[in-house]
């Protein structure tokens, strides 16, 4: 039986971003033994291993600056640059993850089966987070938080799993390695304050921080 070495581990998370055991289990265990060995030789790229045993995942990830600066000084060097690129997601594509991230920690906590979200609570949740000017026109809240699942789907970020006529949604392990908890906490914060501020616009929503997804294409998750 062919054996796989670090050069495979580092080549399929550099140009897929994950490794899941559902699709390559010899692979992901491989990642595992290897695990100290794939961490060292991603830090020196600048990118950080994330690792959910719970889920079966294995993910590459764009420090932060505040990692890569910290990481820079430490080593007495210029400045480190990101590998790949941040795609900066909408500020409702944000929130629509930091939505479908707590139902995903939620099945941790609770250890029992996955969480499908219905059509009707996903509308009624992020519906919450548009202005009035929005919200009041039901048809094009819709077809703008239809346009948002579509990304995050494309994105591999959710699945959809169709029922008949209706559909439920849920998070996909990239998703919960792709962001980190102060990531989402920090956008968490923001996200409330503004849908807690009286007459917020569709401007500050568009200036508000945003959660950042490296631009990798991931094929695996």
């Amino acid at each position: 039986m062919a054996t796989f070495t670090i050069n495979h581990v580092l080549s399929r998370l550099l140009r897929e971003s994950a490794i899941l055991s559902s699709r390559n289990q010899s692979l992901y265990e491989t990642t595992l033994q290897l695990r100290s060995d794939v961490e060292a030789r991603l830090r020196e790229l600048g990118m950080e291993l994330v690792i959910i045993e719970e889920s079966g995942i294995a993910h590459a990830r764009n420090m932060t600056d505040e990692q890569l600066d910290a990481l820079s000084e430490h080593l007495k060097c210029e400045p480190i640059s990101s590998v790949c690129s941040h795609n900066r997601l909408t500020y409702y594509d944000s929130v629509a993850v930091v939505y479908f991230r707590m139902s995903l920690d939620q099945e941790l906590r609770q250890g029992g089966d996955a969480i499908w979200l219905t059509r009707n609570e996903v509308f009624e949740q992020l519906g919450k987070h548009y202005s009035e000017s929005v919200a009041e026109d039901r048809i094009a809240l819709e077809d703008r938080i239809n346009k948002c699942i579509g990304r995050l789907v494309d994105l591999k970020l959710l699945t959809l799993r169709a029922m008949g006529n209706s559909s439920t949604y849920r998070g996909t392990a990239l998703m919960q390695a792709a962001f980190s908890r102060d990531a989402m906490a920090t956008f968490a914060q923001d996200m409330n304050m503004i849908a807690d501020t009286e007459g917020s616009t569709e401007a500050t929503r568009r200036e508000a921080c945003l959660v950042d997804f490296d631009d990798l294409e991931p094929q695996d998750a």
